[in-house]
């Protein structure tokens, strides 16, 4: 009954009788055994309070087992996702019969019904949509349950953001976001009626996105320069960079390691350089400071030496990297 199987009690060692006492832990198997076979608004306050008395145990030790008892009675009940209105009174009657504080037991039922709320959410905003006949069943399960509108809410708004941020990073895993794309989140959004809170930084990266997807069909800006270009030609970037060439060094062979000696140290620790053989290598040497233009035509790299340029005609290759 109540979820709960009749435990036989334990038989006391022999310290047990040698002192004159039973084993302390039959107070909770009595109580078990109570539970299980008496229904529970047929109990009160002092048979459970008996029980402790008779073992000398005080309600702030028996306080975690007696919460352990309610919340395998709760779990029994909540097995049909359903708390009637017949074992809601049992549960207010156990929990002053079993002395819980209203403060402990709303912790037991977050810790026993917010999950299995929290499942079935999961599980309904999973596709990214939450059709009329879902919401009607969340929100039955909601009212089945107890769980208090609000915690519900926050419950389903935890989950449904979840789903959301996912897509979103999914969207953008290639650096970009389209109109179509940004649609598609929006949908998602006004189905699984939330908002996509970004914070200050994710909306500037986010505007990042949009303006690589621009780039990427071709759809350049037009900014407005103090560079003199050609009829037609409009700038679409202007960067501060730095230029780095590829260069040949020959470097000194270096060589270290331990070598065995016949010495009082026995080991010894050498490194060197061989100066007078060199091998080739290349290295990243700094060419330049300037302001690099990116036009409809040209690259125009303007710096203090003077300025060169490199039409796009005479470029071979080029690679499009996500960063931009």
């Amino acid at each position: 009954m109540n979820g709960l199987q009749i435990i036989d009690l334990k038989e006391s060692t022999f310290m047990d009788r040698l002192m004159r006492r039973e084993p302390r832990e039959n107070a909770f198997l009595e109580i078990n055994n109570l539970l299980a076979t008496v229904p529970i608004m047929k109990l009160d306050r002092e048979s459970i309070d008996k029980r402790l008395r008779k073992y000398k145990i005080s309600h702030e030790k028996a306080r975690s087992r007696l919460v352990h008892f309610y919340t395998i009675i709760l779990r029994h009940f909540v097995q049909d996702y359903d708390i009637s209105n017949s074992e809601y009174e049992r549960l207010r009657h156990l929990q002053h019969i079993l002395s819980i504080d209203s403060k402990e037991i709303g912790s037991i039922h977050s810790a026993v019904l917010y999950p299995i709320y929290q499942h079935y959410v999961r599980q309904a905003v999973s596709d990214g949509k939450l059709s009329a006949e879902e919401k009607g069943l969340l929100e039955n399960l909601t009212n089945q349950l107890r769980i208090p509108k609000d915690f519900a809410r926050k419950i389903f708004e935890t989950e449904a953001e979840k789903v959301l941020n996912s897509k979103l990073r999914e969207t953008i895993n290639d650096g970009m976001l389209s109109g179509t794309e940004e649609k598609e989140l929006l949908k998602i959004a006004d189905s699984l009626e939330i908002e996509l809170k970004l914070s200050q930084d994710a909306k500037k990266n986010l505007q990042r996105h949009r303006y690589l997807w621009q780039l990427s069909i071709g759809n350049l800006p037009k900014l407005k320069t103090d560079i003199h270009l050609e009829k037609d030609e409009f700038c679409s970037a202007v960067l501060k960079v730095e230029v780095y060439e590829i260069g040949n060094v020959r470097e000194a062979v270096k060589f270290s390691g331990y070598q065995s000696s016949n010495s009082f140290a026995p080991v010894g620790f050498h490194s060197g350089m061989i100066k007078t053989n060199r091998l080739p290598g290349e290295v990243m040497k700094f060419g330049a400071a300037g302001t690099l233009y990116f036009t409809n035509r040209r690259l125009i790299f303007n710096q203090v030496n003077g300025t060169f340029q490199i039409p796009f005609t005479n470029i071979i290759g080029a690679t499009f990297y996500r960063n931009g």
